[in-house]
Parts: structure tokens; C-alpha cells; sequence
């Protein structure tokens, strides 16, 4: 992701935090039952409790909120790109970590048990095949047990289409996974227009 795909990011989710605030629409979800359907199906992916998370997008931390009413109890730490909104992450939840960064350039001094990410591969960028698999090695590369992350699926509903989402096609996103993991799963199950990656260095970390 270049410079300018980078300053559009952070000016797109600026821009929505302003319109809306503290709100499920600064995220660009349609929907509170979207939002929930899609941590849920994060959440599936494995044993949080204890654990040691990062979130990339981490957004106004809306996803360790999500953990926190779960009553689950994680080393969370999130990443998110635009000041504005990591700052409202912090504020809310002032025991999270919140770096203010681009997670393609930060350098990370440790790894994590569990590396997630949700709606942060939505917005679409230059050269975006590369942007994601770039993205999706790193997250690997700082995983200890494993990574999930959703993207917009090519078989969308008609409709639902826009000019700043990128539709990923879960075939190519899961052949190249596999590259990079043996055990691999992928959930197109939940929602017509979504789909969700587990990636597990070891098997039983899924229990």
C-alpha cells in the first residue's frame, strides 16, 4: 500500500468517525447484526481466553469490547491507522494497547498468540492481490498459535456492490494461505456477502 492509499484510509475512516461517532456506522458496517455476526464467527475460530491478541484495523476497539462482553480476558493489543479513531479505542478501553500506525511498516518487537483482523482488508487499494497478501504474511509471521480475518466475497448479493470495496474471490485467498499453512480453514457459511480464514500453526490450537 503506498502513501496515497494509506492517507485515503485514514481520511475515509476519519470521515465516517466525524459523521457518526461512537457508532457501528463508523466502521462502515451496515449493521449491528453484521458486526456482531462477523465477531462471532472470529471468535469460532478458537480459544481467546487468556490469550494474547493483536487486531489490525483494530478501529475504536470495538472487537475487544466484543471479547470484554464475553467476559473473556486477553493481552490486547490494536493497530489502527487513523489518530482520530485509535485515540477513541483508547480512551475507551484504557487497560488495551493501541499503537497508531500503518500495520505494513510497524516494526513489531513480539508476537502474539492470536493475530486477528476484521472488515480492515475492505477498503480497496492499489495492486490489492499484493497489499493482501503481503498483509496476510505478516499476520502469520506475528502469530503464535494462529491467524482468522474476514474479507467481502465476489458472490455478493446484487445490490450491495460499491466503488471502494474490494471483492476478494475466497478460492484465491485460500490457495494462498495454504502456501504459507497446512491447516487451514475456510468459512463461507454465515453471510452471502462475507467470508472468514482460520489459519492454524497447529491443529490442536483450534481446541
Amino acid at each position: 500500500m503506498n502513501q496515497s492509499d494509506a492517507k485515503k484510509i485514514t481520511t475515509f475512516y476519519s470521515d465516517l468517525l466525524k459523521k457518526h461517532g461512537d457508532h457501528f456506522k463508523a466502521g462502515d458496517y451496515g449493521s449491528v447484526a453484521s458486526q456482531l455476526n462477523r465477531f462471532n464467527v472470529l471468535l469460532a475460530f478458537g480459544k481467546f481466553e487468556g490469550k494474547s491478541v493483536l487486531d489490525v484495523g483494530c478501529g475504536k476497539g470495538d472487537f475487544y469490547g466484543f471479547l470484554k462482553k464475553q467476559g473473556l480476558h486477553v493481552d490486547y493489543t490494536g493497530i489502527e491507522i487513523a489518530p482520530d479513531v485509535a485515540a477513541l479505542a483508547q480512551k475507551k478501553y484504557p487497560d488495551a494497547h493501541i499503537i497508531i500506525d500503518n500495520f505494513e511498516t510497524h516494526a513489531f518487537d513480539r508476537q502474539y498468540d492470536i493475530v486477528i483482523t476484521s472488515g480492515t482488508f475492505d477498503f480497496k487499494v492499489s495492486d490489492h492481490a499484493t497489499y493482501l497478501q503481503k498483509s496476510i504474511t505478516k499476520m502469520y509471521e506475528l502469530a503464535i498459535q494462529g491467524v482468522t480475518f474476514n474479507l467481502t466475497s465476489i458472490y455478493l448479493d446484487k445490490g450491495y456492490e460499491n466503488d471502494y470495496t474490494y471483492y476478494a474471490q475466497p478460492e484465491e485467498i485460500f490457495r494462498y494461505c495454504k502456501k504459507l499453512c497446512r491447516f487451514v480453514t475456510l468459512r463461507h457459511d454465515y453471510a452471502p456477502n462475507d467470508f472468514t480464514m482460520y489459519m492454524y500453526k497447529t491443529p490442536e490450537f483450534r481446541y
